[in-house]
């Protein structure tokens, strides 16, 4: 885990991009992300990449294989697993569930986040324009309350809770860690099986 003085750095070089930037309002867009859990001789694990420093959306932020909703995906299951294919070059996923669709605080857009199984050996291949790292975070430690620090903050007028994991150096906010910590929530409580 990461010390205090490297979390806080994190997080202040994290939240700084957003400091003055407008709030995006009207109807949400659509997207969907893949979230893809690993069994490794140590247990779950899951599989996030880092977006390269260079993009203008959420440059180097730690996310899911996922982008906007293409009219020609039949639904979500299908956009999250073509982009995971664009961006990872995963081509086995065996999803095993989705989570509730839950909004972006300040982009506006209406995710649907699709849990699926990846094998061990599935080659990755990373498009360098889409990811600059890719990196598996065990799931216990993830569901580790030691790990995790949770943040009030006020947006829209409503106060949100923001979730901040660090892991090998990595920083995991925002939705994506709002994506995990829903899906912890909802494992613990039996609602999502994994696979034996």
């Amino acid at each position: 885990m990461a010390d205090q003085a490297q979390m806080e750095a994190l997080i202040e070089a994290a939240l700084r991009p957003y400091a003055g930037r407008p709030l995006r309002t009207g109807e949400p867009r659509r997207a969907a992300v893949l979230l893809p859990l690993q069994w490794a001789p140590s247990g779950w694990e899951v599989l996030f990449l880092r977006r390269p420093a260079t993009l203008n959306d959420h440059p180097g932020e730690v996310a899911f294989p996922g982008g906007m909703v293409d009219p020609a995906d039949e639904n979500a299951e299908a956009t999250a697993l073509r982009e995971a294919r664009e961006e990872l070059g995963l081509r086995h996923v065996q999803v095993i569930g989705l989570l509730p669709q839950c909004r972006t605080y300040t982009s506006n857009v209406l995710v649907t986040v699709v849990v699926g199984v990846v094998p061990l050996d599935e080659p990755l291949r990373p498009n360098p324009t889409e990811v600059a790292r890719v990196f598996r975070v065990p799931l216990d430690y993830l569901a580790a309350p030691g790990h995790v620090r949770r943040e009030e903050k006020l947006l829209r007028g409503e106060r949100v809770t923001v979730y901040f994991i660090v892991h090998d150096g990595e920083l995991i906010w925002g939705f994506t860690g709002r994506a995990v910590m829903r899906f912890v929530e909802l494992w613990r409580a039996g609602r999502i099986a994994l696979p034996e």
